[in-house]
């Protein structure tokens, strides 16, 4: 599985952390970890169907495509599971102040 790099964020700060970033680009996602490479899980909310996401940074590509593949090998991990994903976060220089709405929909798409 090849990863997506993330650039857009939601606000006017300079992110000095990946941490803080993916917290911006996910929102109200719980982010734990710390690194430039995320495994971010994708899940519904029920009875809503909301699809929320629980993200995981790591330092490098192989420790994060290691989580994506763990979690792969289960198939979907629980009956609210949509699904599992490499993300690269850009370097913190070249992300992109976005609307809110902008980059989760790209996500959705992609």
């Amino acid at each position: 599985m090849s990863a997506v790099t993330y650039a857009r964020h939601y606000c006017s700060r300079q992110h000095r952390t990946f941490k803080a970033a993916a917290a911006c680009i996910f929102g109200k996602s719980p982010v734990t970890g710390e690194g430039q490479w995320a495994f971010v899980h994708e899940y519904l909310c029920f009875p809503e169907q909301d699809r929320r996401y629980s993200i995981e940074l790591y330092s490098t590509e192989a420790e994060a495509q290691a989580e994506v593949d763990r979690h792969n090998g289960y198939g979907k991990c629980s009956g609210s599971c949509a699904g599992h994903r490499l993300v690269r976060i850009a370097d913190l220089d070249r992300l992109i102040q976005v609307e809110r709405n902008t980059a989760l929909k790209e996500y959705r798409r992609g």
